[in-house]
């Protein structure tokens, strides 16, 4: 499918369209995030990979930790939606993994941090749009 490089492409061009400037994350069970600047990961390569390879590339590079703040959207490139909420909700934890139960994975990954909900919501509702556009791919965005 690689949807995890069609959905990194978008994120890189939407980003650099709104002037955003984003983190992929994942946090501890104390919610401390590490990530990366997404702008490491806008590179042509990618966009074209398996998810897996992708993924990995990600994963491997998650080290800098970060202040949380605002607003985080978790996205799921295998399942296609995409959820907003506060970045100290303890939401959608991996069971399996005690120490950063909140970590990238092959189905999940955050990105963030938007200082307002609103901002989060319309970032992610342009997400979906532009996803559908260029890769008819269907992204649900959740938000309450």
């Amino acid at each position: 499918m690689k949807a995890w490089g069609k959905i990194l492409k978008a994120l890189c061009e939407l980003s650099k369209e709104k002037g955003v400037s984003l983190y992929i994350l994942e946090g501890d069970k104390e919610l401390n995030y590490y990530g990366t600047e997404l702008k490491n990961f806008c590179k042509e390569e990618l966009y074209n990979e398996e998810d897996f390879k992708v993924f990995k590339k990600v994963k491997d590079n998650l080290s800098t930790q970060l202040e949380g703040r605002g607003y985080v959207i978790l996205i799921s490139p295998l399942n296609l939606w995409a959820d907003v909420y506060e970045y100290n909700k303890p939401k959608f934890a991996n069971p399996v993994n005690k120490e950063r139960p909140f970590e990238v994975s092959l189905d999940r990954f955050r990105i963030g941090f938007f200082e307002e909900k609103k901002n989060a919501v319309e970032f992610a509702l342009s997400l979906a749009d532009k996803l559908r556009k260029e890769f008819n791919l269907h992204l649900h965005v959740f938000y309450a």
